[in-house]
């Protein structure tokens, strides 16, 4: 059995290992798109350097080493899952930079497959059972093909006139043996309907799919594969989802309209995939406390009848977590603990069932760990940190056999967490008692957590709102430049002018918003969504703290809406501070 002499702790799963330049360094990828270099000292390994894709391409396939120039200095390939591929060259610093850059793509050729078999051509002559017609026909074809294959063509003279003339009558040939073939081809299918009408062919198709969070956009990526080009896509969810446009998706999205409470369908949608489309790549945006299962039927083109492949994903509790390994306890924390009777691996399915990138199995920890709450003597307990990908605050999951803790910097974690492993639990028929312990300051460190998101994405609209009528002010005084006595050429170099158009009366700060509109359009488009999910976690926070305490205050979460409208980030306190 081996003995474990390293240890790194990454933020991703790594799928991809390779030496570097030296033996003492590897290079690695993960699932997320980064890939770093690992050197290897006497007592320890170090994470020496680590980069992300300047683009989303997806999931690192593999990484490696090679001498491109033939310089003696090997260049680092780095493929990633959406077929692109780049090359980096390392600096004096032994850092890689990026010269160059290719995306690639995959052609599926649709076709038929023979079946080849050693079976005789019809049935013992004692069975008295009828011939296959489907057995027949594929063998009739496929001596007909090794025939064609094997048949010499040759070329006929033609005398005209004293002269020879040659003619190559293969391509006639071709064409001819090609019409018979199809024609065969229509009597086998007609022979097959007729003789076996209840006898339904299904071939079966390969699908790989990833499903994995975007921490930058807070969005789930799903990226699906077909051997074969799709047809359509349908989307059934029974939580509250909400689809995402991608980029490089060319599919007709259509939108059913639901009613949960009479189908118990929160989301239904369809994807029309254009021609020879083989893959395709869906958004899906959740929300935190609005769990169940995704459901995805695939269906392939070229199948008659229709086909569907149904592929299931979990949408957690707490989706927007990811794992991580280092857990600060400076911020206020609150403090959810569950005593009962369960085992270890019961617990540890619970958590499985709440939060995302959980393992299959308990890390046990060699030594204690550091939560005394516990209080027990068992030496095996599990510990498992997870990170919020939009606001930061963290979630800590102490646990061991008839005792959990679970601690946060975030009221609605411990929230979220509590309402989701109550009702599992019951379901499951595991019974536990639950003991809170809240923080009252925590409410205010988690709005400071959000304070610079909130503020950095208003000023953003604000700016995108001054764009139109800056536009309007620069093109309203070029017109009456070029109707006035100016020449030409002053008006071409008042238009053309690339910091400020209208230096005597435009500010600096307007003219930037002028001159970097597209940048700030761009940015606005991508990052609007994350504004009113910065909304909805405000909304949360203040409906969870009263809560709590058993007040419902739902019906005043509409003013606090007009609040952050109107930005005032010590009014937002002081209307938490109210009922």
């Amino acid at each position: 059995m081996g003995v474990v002499s390293y240890e790194v702790k990454l933020d991703s799963v790594p799928v991809c290992f390779a030496q570097g330049r030296s033996s003492d360094c590897a290079i690695y990828g993960t699932v997320d798109g980064t890939f770093g270099l690992i050197q290897f000292l006497e007592s320890e390994a170090i994470l020496h350097w680590d980069e992300s894709p300047r683009g989303q391409y997806g999931s690192v396939l593999a990484v490696n080493h090679f001498d491109l120039n033939q310089d003696g200095e090997p260049e680092l390939i780095v493929a990633y899952e959406q077929g692109v591929v780049e090359v980096f060259l390392y600096d004096e610093f032994g850092h890689p930079q990026l010269i160059y850059s290719k995306s690639t793509s995959t052609l599926n050729q649709p076709g038929s497959i023979f079946g080849l078999t050693t079976a005789p051509v019809s049935g013992r002559p004692d069975s008295g059972q009828a011939e296959n017609p489907v057995r027949i026909g594929r063998e009739r074809i496929l001596k007909k093909l090794q025939n064609f294959s094997q048949n010499v063509y040759t070329i006929v003279f033609v005398t005209d006139g004293g002269g020879a003339q040659t003619i190559d009558i293969s391509q006639i040939c071709c064409r001819q043996d090609l019409k018979q073939l199809e024609k065969e081809a229509a009597e086998l299918r007609a022979s097959r309907t007729e003789t076996a009408p209840s006898l339904l062919i299904l071939n079966p198709t390969e699908i790989m799919h990833t499903y994995q969070l975007d921490p930058t956009s807070s969005v789930y990526s799903l990226r699906l594969e077909c051997a074969i080009p799709i047809d359509h896509i349908l989307v059934q969810s029974d939580c509250l989802v909400e689809m995402v446009d991608v980029a490089d998706n060319c599919a007709i999205k259509c939108v059913i309209p639901c009613t949960p409470q009479m189908d118990s369908n929160s989301v239904l949608a369809t994807y029309r995939c254009q021609v020879n489309t083989s893959q395709i790549e869906l958004g899906f945006r959740t929300i935190e406390g609005k769990y169940g299962t995704l459901n995805i039927y695939l269906v392939p083109k070229g199948q008659e009848p229709c086909v569907c492949n149904r592929l299931q994903f979990p949408v957690w509790p707490l989706s927007l977590h990811r794992r991580t390994h280092e857990f600060t306890t400076d911020a206020p924390m609150n403090q959810l603990k569950l005593e009962g009777k369960f085992s270890l691996a019961e617990l540890h399915q619970l958590i499985m069932f709440c939060l995302p990138d959980t393992p299959e199995r308990p890390p046990i920890c060699a030594g204690p760990i550091a939560v005394e709450d516990l209080g027990s003597d068992l030496t095996e307990r599990a510990r498992l940190v997870y990170e919020c990908v939009v606001l930061s605050t963290q979630l800590e999951c102490s646990y061991e056999r008839n005792c959990a803790l679970f601690r946060s910097d975030n009221l609605s974690t411990i929230a979220v967490l509590k309402d989701a492993l109550a009702k599992e639990a019951t379901r499951r028929k595991i019974h536990f008692a639950i003991n809170l312990d809240l923080h009252p300051a925590s409410v205010y460190y988690t709005l400071r957590c959000i304070q610079p998101k909130l503020e950095s994405l208003l000023s953003l609209r604000r700016k995108v709102h001054l764009i139109e009528p800056l536009q309007h002010l620069v093109a309203s005084h070029t017109q009456g430049v070029h109707h006035s006595d100016t020449s030409p050429n002053d008006a071409n170099s008042l238009c053309c002018r690339g910091d400020n158009p209208l230096p005597n009366s435009l500010p600096a700060d307007c003219a930037a918003i002028w001159r970097d509109a597209n940048q700030l359009q761009r940015a606005f488009r991508y990052q609007s969504c994350i504004l009113d999910r910065l909304y909805g976690l405000v909304v949360d926070l203040y409906i969870d703290k009263y809560r709590f305490q058993g007040i419902d205050v739902r019906k005043r979460t509409a003013s606090l809406l007009d609040i952050l409208n109107h930005y005032d980030f010590d009014k937002i306190l002081q209307y938490f501070d109210e009922v």
